[in-house]
């Protein structure tokens, strides 16, 4: 419960949301659902939300990498019929992630992360170094004391661009 909208915590993937498809595995038909899922989803204002087609990405745990790979590259559908052209071929890009893979094998998402979330930066990358000759510098032979950092958060922006599919 990532998303606040009006500061209430509610479920980032959902049917109230639209989002969530349950009982949908990673393939052709798999993907043909999610997608009809996000041409389907509308803004506040009940106008279409627009997907940029270089921007979707299909998020996958380690287990489904290779079919994950196989539909975005491959010239023919690799569960389909023989010789049936792969629609998804250069639709979308495939990355995994083994904290998918430590949740379940068979969890995958699909759409635009770019447009779903974002990073909220509270302060920049700030770095600080202590002033040379110091006594503490001396001491531990130190040449230089750097400290770095920066703050900041990944938040849900709107969750109709992604879905979440599970098997």
């Amino acid at each position: 419960t990532a998303y606040r909208p009006s500061d209430v915590a509610t479920a980032v993937y959902s049917s109230d949301n639209g989002n969530l498809a349950t009982s949908n595995p990673l393939g052709d038909t798999g993907l043909q659902a999610v997608n009809k899922l996000l041409h389907n989803q509308t803004d506040s204002e009940g106008d279409p939300i627009v997907l940029s087609p270089n921007n979707s990405i299909c998020l996958v745990p380690v287990d489904l990498a290779v079919t994950a790979t196989e539909l975005a590259r491959s010239s023919r559908v690799p569960e389909g019929t023989e010789g049936a052209i792969n629609y998804w071929k250069g639709k979308f890009e495939v990355l995994t992630s083994p904290y998918l893979t430590a949740e379940s094998s068979t969890t995958w998402y699909y759409g635009s992360f770019k447009d779903a979330f974002a990073w909220l930066e509270v302060w920049p990358l700030q770095t600080f170094s202590q002033k040379p000759n110091s006594d503490q510098m001396f001491r531990r032979d130190l040449r230089a004391v750097l400290k770095v950092r920066f703050y900041g958060s990944c938040a849900c922006v709107d969750p109709k661009y992604v879905v979440k599919a599970t098997a």
